[in-house]
C-alpha cells in the first residue's frame, strides 16, 4: 500500500506536472505527501566561493516559498502534506531521505532532455532512479 509519498520539487514546470500527478494519486490513495526541495550546496559553493554563505540564506528563502506553495496546493486539494528542505547533492539526498524516512515512493518530474542537452545537463531523475532503494515514478514534462 502506498501511504507515504515523497515529491522531489523545485518549482520548475516538470516538477509542477509531478505535483499535479502526486495530488491526484495521494487523493485516490489517501496518502501523505512530503514535498522535498534540495539545495545543491556543493554547486553553490563552487560557483560563488565565499559569497555562498550570504547566498545560502537567499536560497533557503526561495526554497521555503516554493515548497510552501506546493504544500498549500496539496492541502487545498485535501491532501495531508508537509514541507522538507535539505542540503546536498540532489540525487543522493532525495534517495537518502526516501530510504531514511521509509517512504513508499519517490515522485519527480523530468525535463525529458535528449542528446547533447542530456549529456551536458545530466538527469537528476535518472540518477535517483539508479540509486534509490524505493520505487521512483518519473512524470515526463513533454
Amino acid at each position: 500500500m502506498l501511504e507515504k509519498l515523497l515529491l522531489a520539487y523545485d518549482g520548475s514546470e516538470p516538477s509542477k506536472k509531478a505535483l499535479e500527478f502526486t495530488k491526484e494519486l495521494a487523493k485516490k490513495l489517501n496518502a501523505k505527501v512530503t514535498v522535498l526541495y534540495v539545495i545543491d550546496i556543493e554547486k553553490a559553493s563552487e560557483l560563488l566561493g565565499d559569497m555562498a554563505v550570504d547566498t545560502l540564506e537567499a536560497m533557503m528563502e526561495k526554497a521555503r516559498k516554493i515548497v510552501g506553495e506546493a504544500v498549500e496546493e496539496l492541502k487545498k486539494a485535501g491532501v495531508e502534506a508537509e514541507p522538507l528542505i535539505e542540503k546536498g547533492g540532489p540525487p543522493e539526498k532525495i534517495a537518502e531521505v526516501a530510504e531514511k524516512g521509509n517512504y513508499d515512493m519517490i515522485i519527480m518530474g523530468s525535463h525529458g532532455y535528449r542528446g547533447l542537452k542530456r549529456l551536458f545537463l545530466g538527469s537528476v531523475s535518472e540518477k535517483v532512479l539508479k540509486i534509490a532503494k524505493v520505487p521512483v515514478t518519473i512524470v515526463k514534462y513533454k
